[in-house]
Parts: C-alpha cells; structure tokens; sequence
C-alpha cells in the first residue's frame, strides 16, 4: 500500500532527527555544513542533506504553552479540558503558569459568604495536583510556575496568623514542584524566557496592564492577572519592537463573583490561553488563543470542545 504523505513526511522528520543527533554526537552543536560532510569525504549528497538540516535548525522554534489565572477549583472545566486537548496537539516545549493557578479562597479575606458552601484547603490542594498532573502528562521539558497574589494569600495568611510556619508551608512546597521538575518564580518575581519578561502582575489591573508591563522592562511582557485578553506591539526611537500580551483566563463566574457582577464580568474578560513560539535568538512571537463557543484556533488548527477533538 502506497504510504500518505504525512506518513512520508514524519518518516522523513524520523530520519532527519537521527542523522542530526548523530553527527551532532560527533561534530558538535555548532557543525558547519562543510565539517559534517567531511566525515563522509565530501559525498555531494550528504553535503547538501547536511546544509538543509543546519539550516532547519537555525530556524527551529521552541513551542510555549501559557497557562493563565485558573483559580482551582474555580476554574472552567470545560475550557481547561479544551486547552488540554489542543496542547496535546500541539505538544508545547514549555509551560508556563502565570499565576492564580490555584484560588486559595480558604485564606481569603474576601467575604465567604454561607458557611455550607465553603471550600477547604484540603479540596483546593486536591484540585490543584490534579491540575498539575493533567500539564505534567503533556510531556514538555520545562515547566515554570509564576505565583500569583492568590497563591501569596497562603504566605500572607501564615504571616498574619501562624508566622512560625510562614517559611516551611509554602504553595510551592504543598504542589510539590521541585518533586515534578517545575520552575518556581515567587509572586512579585520577574521570569526571564528568551528575550521574554514574566510575571504574574507589576501592582496594576485593567486592559492595557500588559502595555504597562511592556514600557515597565522596556522590553517584551506576558502577566496574568488581569484576566483580559490583549496583545500589543510598540516601538521605540531605536526601531526595537516590544510585544505584550495577556491571555485572558480559565475560571469560572463562580469565581470571579467576589469581584463584580455577572455583567461585567463577560464584557471585560476572556476565557483562554496563549502560546508562543520562541526562536534559538531568543525572540518570542507570541499568540492569544480566546475560547470562542467552546472552540479555539491554534496554529490553524480548529479544536471543539464539544467533541473534545480536533474540529473537521
């Protein structure tokens, strides 16, 4: 049976990959063209087969998954299986989770409301190690978690209250990240990816926080937080271009009741996630990915929730 293309094209990815691991065993990250096929004496073909993969290489971009404000176990469900199912697509290089990953509305100052329908830390910490499970089984190699001010309710909590366990109980601790192989950069940290500035807030909410965020580092900038969706480009006298972004998030109404109305809350935020492609300069195009009636776009390719598969 005659092979389809896209099985000629993984075979052909399959066999580029092995050459290229090989020579690289050999010569180097940094092989020239040439260098490599002076090992098989100057054979046209490899020289030529050697100078395409070298090439691809240089323009090979990594694939970063932005995970937003989630506020387990407050979250949408539904989106966050849909944003699951298209990174399983996908299959990103990096995670990065930008904080309120976690609500923690146990250590909440917020008015709680009926006593019945409270939750306690033993269910929030439940749904979060689920939830890092979940983005641990998508199999990237590097996993950073920004904290956010809702994960800082812990450690604000144990300061007020029991100070004497503000350090050994922490939220990074309780998640177990170094234990899973994750980053941890604490709430009012700045990450640094690339040529990328990350962090979960600079004290500032609103729409246009992440253009604030940008001319802060004067430089490029995804925050969370906000829970808006935005993405900008401005320049400077030097001709540099900054791009900025914030991708919306992945809670429920539930939990942003304490906050404003119903009403509000639809207008000014969005429910979705973002990526990025980052390039071996460092550079990284990022990209805002809004859950539009249960679907979502990424890189072309349409996901539906509904059917939790990719849409035809």
């Amino acid at each position: 049976m005659r092979k389809s293309m896209a099985e000629e094209m993984r075979e052909k990815d399959a066999d580029r990959a092995a050459f290229l691991k090989r020579y690289e065993s050999v010569y180097g990250k940094d092989a020239t063209a040439k260098e490599v096929a002076r090992g098989k004496r100057g054979e046209a073909a490899l020289e030529n087969y050697a100078a395409e993969l070298i090439a691809a290489r240089a323009t090979r971009t990594s694939r970063i998954l932005f995970v937003p404000d989630t506020h387990r176990p407050l979250h949408d469900e539904r989106a966050w299986q849909l944003m699951l199912s298209a990174a399983r697509g996908w299959k990103p290089d990096t995670i990065v989770i930008l904080g309120d990953f976690a609500d923690f509305a146990s250590v909440s100052s917020h008015a709680k409301g009926d006593p019945r329908k409270r939750l306690d830390m033993e269910q929030e910490l439940a749904s979060v190690l689920v939830g890092l499970d979940e983005l641990d089984a998508l199999g990237a190699t590097k996993r950073v978690y920004c904290s956010g001010n809702h994960e800082h309710r812990l450690r604000r909590t144990l300061g007020d209250k029991v100070p004497e366990l503000y350090h050994s109980l922490t939220a990074a601790k309780m998640f177990k990240l170094a234990e899973r192989g994750w980053e941890h950069s604490e709430y009012g940290e700045t990450y640094r990816l690339g040529k990328l500035n990350i962090t979960h807030d600079l004290g500032e909410a609103g729409q246009y926080a992440h253009m604030r965020a940008a001319a802060t580092f004067g430089g490029c900038a995804v925050i969370g937080h906000v829970h808006s969706m935005g993405l900008s480009v401005v320049g400077n006298v030097k001709g540099e271009r900054h791009v900025s972004a914030s991708f919306g998030w992945l809670g429920s109404e539930k939990a942003g009741a304490a906050y404003m109305t119903r009403a509000k809350m639809r207008r000014n935020w969005t429910t979705g996630f973002g990526t990025g492609h980052m390039e071996a300069n460092g550079t990284v195009h990022l990209q805002a990915h809004p859950i539009i009636a249960n679907r979502v776009m990424v890189d072309g390719v349409l996901y539906d929730g509904s059917s939790n598969r990719k849409a035809a």
